[in-house]
This record gives C-alpha cells, structure tokens and sequence, in this order.
C-alpha cells in the first residue's frame, strides 16, 4: 500500500485526464464500479486455476458473512453491471465505458506496482468486428503517445485463437510439458498441476524459457477464421501506423479471454514490464449468467506510467496567484489588511484562479520566497498602505515586473493574463 502526496498525486491525476480525454475522442463514457464486490464474481470471470484468484485476491468476510473481494481489476465489475438483473444495459449495447480507480492485488511489491495500484481502463461492450479490436489498441496507442514518455512501450500482440483452437493447443502444451515436468519451475509446476498451462508461457524463469523454446505454438493450431481474423486485426494496425511485434508466447494472466491480446511492454521498469494491457474477452458476460456478448478492452498501470513520464513544462512557475500581506504589528491594522487580502483572495478564485493566501503576515521577502517555491508565476502585495487605499501591488513574478494597481477588476484582468501564459 502507499501515500500519495502532492507531487504523485498531481502526476497520476494527469494521466488520468490525458486517458480520459483520449478516450472521450473515441466515444467513451466514463462509469464507476464498487471497490468491494463479491468474491464469487472473481472466480468466475477470472478462473479458480488463475493467479490472481489463487494468490493474490484481498478477501475477507463483511458483517453478513458474505465473502467480498478488493477488486483486483476492472472488467469483471463492469461485466456484472451489464448482467444487472434488469438487464437495461445488455439492451442498448453496444457501450463504450472508461473507468480510473484503485485495484487491490496481494503480491511481491515491485517497481510501479503496489498492493494498492491505481488503474484507467476502457471496455467496448457489444462490438464482434475485427475492427473494434483494432480501434482499442490505437486508441491505447493514441493515449501513450499524448503522455510524451519518456521512453516508448512497445507494443506486443498475439492471438489466442477460439475455444476450439484453444482446447486442442492446451491439450497439446500440456502433453509436452508433461514429459518435461522436472524441468519447469516450482510456480510453472503448480500451474500445469491445476490446469492453467497457457500462463506457463508467461513465465519469467530462465530455465522455463529455454524449455518453451521446442513447445508448440498456439498459431500452429489456429483456426482459418481465427487466422484471418487477427491478420485483419495487424493489417489495420499497419496501414495506421502502429508499430508492433507479434509475440507467438503472449497471454493474458485471465481465463476470460480470447482472440486477439496485447500489452504495450517497457523494458525501463524492469521484469515486469508490461504499463498497458489487454485483448477481446467474448466469455466473459456469458460466465455470469448474460447471453453471448463480444468485448475488447484494455487497463494501464498509472503508477508505472508514471515512472515513464517526463516533465513537460519544465518551467518553474505554474498558473497560481500568491497573496502576500506586508506585517504590521498593530493589530488593528493586520485586521485591515487580512481582509483586504481576503477580499482579493476570493474575488480571483471566482475568476477560477488558484490563489494561495498567507493567514500569517510575515516579512514580505520571506512570504515571497515560499510562493516562488509553490512554483507561483504571479504575486499580489498588500500592505497598510494598500489596504487603506483600496489599491494593490501586482508583480509578475516571471518578468519580475511590478506596478499599482487601482482596482480589483484590474488586478484581477492582470492576474489572469499572467497565470494564463501557463495553463
């Protein structure tokens, strides 16, 4: 688990608007899921063989004794919100849903990731075409490329094929694995034990890699539909300028999926490098009790993005207005001067700009050197004198600039001018 403060929380923010933003061009309408649902949907939609179900689900027991989950993802919860039992939503599909918010997984801490990680995520609910397949990855294309990285994921894509290309591949893999057993790793062990044989390919271990190296390939047991399919999916991919590479061994960690998967991999964060990830998920409305229905999605780790990001204004000062109240020790004229700061202070606000305000008058210089630090690009200076005569001292502070002012609507005009040169 972690801290926000400040600093991260102003740069995950962002990225969160940049996603949203993104996503809105594409026709997306943002939707929130609870946090805690009930486990029951998780095993379901995320298969009992998988890891995140077998090793890394925050469960406990509520009040009632129903057995409830931290969500680990977002599209399950947004699965259950279409098989509502009125069923509103399966109705007028198709949808397109963003989302942002925290996912709860009980694994090792590793480099951007947390037990508590925050995530923006996109779902296009209802569309069976080829090409909304396409259209989500260039949206995640789109999306990574607006956030200036400061390196370039690269984008890796595979196909998992249909049920029937899958089930013949499983049993194949799981046949080549079995006469090599001794070889795997302990975690790759446990997973061919209880039947999740696809997620072996992921792995990370040396000596399972150079095992994989003579295993099949799932394309090698593709269906003609499901080959013609994702070759329409790349080819698209292509006459839109999207680079890729195929990744042959490439899943994804959940058994809902199908057909065309992909993450965009940074190889900046370590191991584990994946920032964006997803692909078509066709069963999953089925496995909660909904009638057949064709989605593709994807979800970004904000916090390893966030790794990745560069600074884009590398500018000192930022949109913010600082009121600084020249000290005076008597008190009745602090008074007079506090609230002629007051004033100011909540005339710019309804101006819609951020203005901060010294509740302690202390020496000018000093009170000044703190807005700087705030990163302040304009400063507004009352003291006894100002504040008796209704006037103010305005200073841009990246010019060093200053004047009298004599009016609030002036001051405010000046203000604005120069916070905006920097929103």
């Amino acid at each position: 688990m972690r801290d926000y403060l400040p600093s991260c929380f102003a740069t995950r923010q962002s990225i969160e608007e940049e996603a949203r933003r993104v996503s809105r061009l594409y026709g997306y309408e943002e939707v929130e899921t609870p946090v805690v649902e009930e486990t029951s949907l998780f095993r379901r939609t995320l298969g009992s063989g998988s890891d995140v179900v077998q090793k890394e689900m925050f469960e406990f027991k509520d009040k009632s004794s129903t057995d409830v989950t931290l969500r680990p993802e977002g599209t399950a919860g947004i699965g259950r919100m279409i098989t509502r039992k009125d069923f509103a939503l399966y109705r007028s599909l198709p949808h397109r849903f963003f989302y942002c918010g925290p996912m709860f997984r009980y694994e090792r801490p590793q480099k951007g990731r947390q037990r508590q990680f925050s995530q923006v995520g996109v779902e296009c609910i209802g569309e069976e075409s080829s090409l909304a397949d396409a259209e989500v990855v260039i949206l995640a294309h789109q999306f990574l490329d607006s956030l200036e990285l400061a390196s370039t994921p690269m984008l890796q894509i595979n196909t998992l094929g249909n049920a029937q290309d899958r089930l013949v591949y499983k049993a194949e893999l799981t046949s080549f694995l079995q006469q090599r057993k001794d070889k795997l790793s302990a975690d790759s062990l446990s997973r061919l034990e209880r039947g999740a044989v696809l997620r072996i390919l992921d792995s990370k271990e040396s000596n399972d890699q150079e095992l994989l190296q003579g295993a099949p390939r799932l394309d090698e047991f593709l269906s003609e539909g499901s080959s013609a399919r994702f070759e329409k999916v790349l080819r698209t991919l292509e006459e839109e300028h999207v680079p890729f590479q195929r990744s042959s061994y490439l899943v994804r960690g959940l058994d809902y999926y199908c057909h065309t998967v992909f993450e965009y991999v940074s190889s900046e964060i370590g191991a584990q490098g994946a920032v964006l990830a997803g692909g078509r998920y066709d069963g999953l409305v089925e496995s909660l009790g909904g009638p057949p229905t064709s989605a593709v999605g994807w979800a970004a780790g904000t916090d390893r993005l966030a790794l990745l990001r560069t600074e884009i204004n590398d500018s000192q000062f930022r949109p913010i207005c600082a009121i600084i109240p020249a000290g005076n020790r008597n008190e009745e004229t602090e008074d007079l001067i506090k609230g002629h700061c007051m004033r100011v202070a909540v005339a710019l606000r309804r101006r819609g700009i951020e203005t901060h305000l010294q509740y302690k008058t202390r020496h000018a210089s000093k009170l000044l050197a703190r807005a700087l630090q705030n990163g302040a690009s304009a400063a507004v200076f009352i003291g006894e004198n100002e504040a008796s005569k209704g006037k103010f001292i305005f200073k841009d502070l990246k010019s060093r600039a200053e004047r009298e002012v004599n009016s609030l609507s002036e001051l405010a005009d000046a203000v604005d001018n120069a916070v905006n040169a920097f929103s």
